[in-house]
């Protein structure tokens, strides 16, 4: 790959807002193919004009950054127009995220002293057989999103009625080109979705969504709102004895999900994290937690691009539901590496786990 993008960062501070890079660009001629080539320093959320490119969700995966990180290919050609608005939404993922057991190292101090960061290349090949690149640079735009917070273990923050003070710089440092690699691993793809099978009250007064079962991925909220309105989510995985929500499994992951609402019909979900869970606890909705219904949550499973090749059923339905879980428990734990939890603050690439797994797995 011949590289003539460079690396970007805000030239500001942001804070623990996400930065959204942009540049705008104009075709008069016909275009043959787009192919964009992109990664970051991060997780990252890329759209054209508006529609989000390609299907990968925490692109571009976790990696062992000092030795290899992957980049990504997308077609784009059926996304472009005549004016078009290329933009990419950064988030610390794995790169920035504390790692248990791993934040004091040298290791993570390494990462955390170094900038998230993007690099992109679009590569336009024209009817007549000319090519234009479009690549990162410093005329690129840069600016907080309506991403406040995005992490890891504790989870997002959205703004959706945020609007921008202005338009800051970008500046181009030093990232890693020597270590970057074509797509490896299979793509992290929303797989699936659930809806809500019940809304309850705890003992403790809490309003509380079932999904039925444990998934990994986040909640899709569909709501009619006002403007300011807020969504508020905790997740869980159990109830305690007492039948109420329980989060103490999660030790010091926070898992919440908080959502600031535009006005009218909208839905919302977390764009650069994800969760472990089967319960949320509604804390604050439109309305109230008790205006809540079942059809206002939907689950998004999430787990890597795998081809299912084995299946059992019997006459036994506590074994067919044993083999369902084990199942479910694979899909839970592959996320782009296998890992040994997706709820709590771990979630990481024990291999150790994976070594007893690593047979019915495959």
């Amino acid at each position: 790959m011949d590289w003539k993008a460079k690396w970007l960062r805000p030239a500001n501070d942001f804070g623990n807002a996400a930065p959204v890079f942009s540049t705008d660009f104009a075709l008069s001629r016909t275009v043959k193919q787009a192919r964009l080539f992109i990664t970051a320093l991060g997780v990252y959320e890329a759209a054209l004009n508006g529609r989000r490119i390609g299907q990968f969700v925490l692109a571009p995966g976790w990696t062992t950054y000092y030795k290899r990180l992957q980049y990504q290919e997308y077609d784009v050609t059926d996304l472009l127009r005549a004016e078009n608005r290329l933009t990419v939404t950064v988030g610390k993922g794995w790169y920035h995220s504390p790692m248990p057991g791993f934040t004091a190292s040298d290791f993570q101090k390494g990462l955390a002293a170094r900038p998230m960061g993007l690099l992109a290349q679009l590569e336009i090949t024209y009817e007549d057989g000319q090519r234009s690149f479009i690549v990162s640079d410093k005329s690129w735009s840069v600016s907080e999103s309506a991403v406040r917070f995005s992490e890891i273990y504790d989870g997002e923050i959205y703004d959706a009625s945020f609007i921008p003070p202005c338009s800051g710089t970008a500046e181009t440092f030093d990232g890693p080109y020597e270590t970057l690699i074509e797509q490896q691993g299979e793509e992290i793809r929303e797989q699936e979705r659930i809806a809500a099978a019940r809304i309850f009250t705890t003992p403790k007064g809490e309003v509380v969504a079932d999904f039925g079962q444990e998934i990994t991925g986040y909640v899709e909220i569909s709501v009619n709102a006002k403007a300011g309105e807020e969504i508020r989510l905790s997740h869980a995985e159990v109830l305690d004895k007492a039948g109420c929500f329980y989060t103490e499994n999660y030790r010091s992951a926070r898992a919440e999900y908080c959502c600031t609402c535009r006005d009218g019909q909208q839905s919302c979900h977390p764009r650069l994290t994800f969760f472990g869970f089967r319960y949320i606890r509604i804390d604050a909705f439109p309305g109230g937690p008790g205006a809540a219904k079942p059809e206002n949550f939907t689950a998004v499973v999430l787990h890597s691009q795998m081809k299912r090749t084995g299946r059992l059923s019997c006459s036994n339905p506590l074994l067919n539901r044993l083999f369902d879980n084990i199942i479910w428990g694979q899909k839970g734990n592959f996320v782009d590496v296998p890992t040994d939890c997706p709820q709590r603050d771990e979630r990481l690439g024990w291999t150790g786990d994976a070594q007893v797994f690593v047979r019915t797995a495959a």
